[in-house]
């Protein structure tokens, strides 16, 4: 079965891409994957489970007005269903309300869009290849290869079950589809989070006012910017000095062009705080004094009081925590984490009151840049990171630039001069009076976002959206400018994008 026209087809692409979008933010660490189920009436003599009869059948030729039902799903949180599955499960329930004879028989065509290969093993959730069979699925779609080893050959699975496979999304499609997961990618081939580190300045290029605030320094719509790609990353590392001063929440925002009622919350990037030395005596007294004042509660956005302990439990009375510093067990996502070192003693005293998760380094990870990846990599490896959101401020960004591990750097530079300011907020920070013109003058060689927005069905692409990314681009966002440059290990990614859009094979 073939849809019935050729903008039909490109239409259940879209609606593919678009459920994948959504799943970006609420279905990390693993990929983002959109999947449309399509079915309509087929005639027994045209159905077969023959995979050499099936390719070479002719499709059944369709009435323009055969009935057919199509369903959408997207990945759910972590441990939930995937995308096929509740493809599977929207179409089970519309087929049971259906009255049509046609739509009701046993004689279904049905045909699956899905934007990643259906994965083949048992984790959290049964494999969706099985299902896919055990549901008589006719012809699969599948937009990319999964380049994690634990799929296997999914397509032959499939192909010898009797299930066509294709790989005919359109490139322009694909391109948006690993632009989605790039970090899912990256993650899987180099067993390293996708880095990128942020920050935004002015004219003269100041990140903060002498007094170390950063808040402000842009517009409302960079930050809107800035915001909506924080959430398309698994974690948000700060330093202390940002942790302290700017009192960030770190959360993001579902943008309102993908608001929709299936996403009832979205999923956080998880905060992480580095925190280059202890606290001074008196940082350690000044501190307690401001949280002594909130007895219940915490000033600080990042940090939720603990309930007081009861006075039976065995480790309170030892006088120890119930879990170990760098221990994932009974991890709570909500839960920041503050990376120190071992002889932190007045961090550790500070906040063992507050829900807060110890990541334990040694002083060697500071002493050369291999030892700072290794610790990156492990970090990334305990709490399942693909990607990790440097927003601190030049000190914690150094970090990853001398141990080459910034792979794409956003920066924001607002048309304003820093004044001697001890807080930064919009009226303290002088405008450039001649902005307008300004902005007239940078020429931008790209003006897309990192990641995808939903496409309209109603007007599908007709040609390629997103072409190889340049070394920089740029974006006018209001008054203030975007500049994203790719540094470190990005032919990583070109690569793998070449490979899975250049090259269509089954997953390895």
């Amino acid at each position: 079965m073939k849809p019935k026209n050729q903008a039909d087809h490109t239409s259940y692409f879209t609606e593919t891409l678009n459920a994948a979008i959504l799943a970006k933010w609420i279905a990390r660490p693993n990929p983002a994957v959109g999947a449309t189920l399509v079915v309509t009436p087929q005639s027994t003599s045209h159905r077969t489970k023959n995979t050499s009869q099936a390719k070479n059948l002719a499709p059944q030729a369709e009435s323009a007005h055969s009935p057919h039902l199509v369903t959408t799903g997207f990945t759910q949180p972590i441990g939930a269903a995937h995308a096929e599955i509740i493809a599977l499960r929207k179409m089970t329930h519309l087929l049971a309300k259906n009255r049509s004879a046609k739509l009701t028989s046993a004689h279904l065509n049905k045909e699956l869009y899905v934007s990643l290969t259906p994965c083949t093993f048992q984790g959290r959730t049964p494999p969706c290849v099985t299902a896919l069979i055990k549901n008589n699925i006719d012809r699969v779609h599948i937009g990319l290869a999964d380049n994690d080893p634990r799929i296997g050959n999914a397509t032959t699975m499939l192909e010898k079950a009797g299930i066509e496979v294709l790989t005919d999304f359109p490139i322009a499609i694909k391109r948006q589809l690993f632009a989605l997961n790039e970090d899912y990618y990256f993650k899987h081939h180099t067993q390293y989070p996708l880095i990128t580190v942020k920050y935004a300045m002015t004219l003269d290029g100041y990140t903060a006012t002498h007094t170390g605030h950063s808040k402000w320094i842009t517009g409302e719509h960079a930050r809107s910017d800035a915001n909506a790609l924080r959430g398309h990353c698994d974690a948000v590392l700060i330093g202390a000095r940002t942790f302290l001063l700017d009192n960030p929440s770190l959360k993001t925002r579902l943008p309102t062009t993908q608001l929709t009622p299936t996403i009832r919350s979205i999923k956080h990037p998880r905060a992480v705080v580095w925190f280059s030395r202890d606290f001074s005596p008196q940082e350690q007294n000044d501190l307690k004094n401001s949280l002594s004042k909130y007895p219940s509660s915490s000033p600080y956005q990042l940090l939720t009081k603990k309930p007081t302990p009861h006075k039976d439990n065995k480790d309170v009375k030892n006088g120890r925590e119930p879990l170990s510093n760098n221990s994932n067990s009974n991890d709570n996502d909500n839960e920041p984490i503050f990376i120190i070192q071992p002889h932190f003693n007045r961090i550790r005293e500070i906040f063992s009151g507050y829900h807060v998760r110890f990541y334990e380094i040694n002083a060697g990870a500071l002493t050369k840049p291999s030892a700072f990846r290794a610790m990156i990599k492990d970090l990334a490896k305990m709490y399942h990171f693909n990607s990790i959101f440097v927003e601190g401020g030049a000190h914690t960004a150094s970090l990853f630039r001398w141990s080459n591990l910034m792979h794409r750097i956003i920066v924001y530079i607002a048309p304003k001069v820093m004044q001697d300011v001890g807080t930064v907020t919009s009226k303290q920070l002088s405008p450039l009076l001649a902005v307008g013109s300004y902005l007239k003058d940078i020429k931008h060689n790209g003006n897309q976002p990192p990641f995808p927005t939903p496409i309209n069905p109603s007007k599908p692409p007709n040609k390629e959206p997103f072409t190889d990314l340049a070394e920089s681009f740029h974006k006018i966002l209001a008054q203030d400018i975007r500049i994203s440059a790719y540094k470190d290990d990005y032919h990583i990614i070109q690569s793998l994008r070449k490979q899975l859009i250049g090259t269509q094979t089954d997953s390895h």
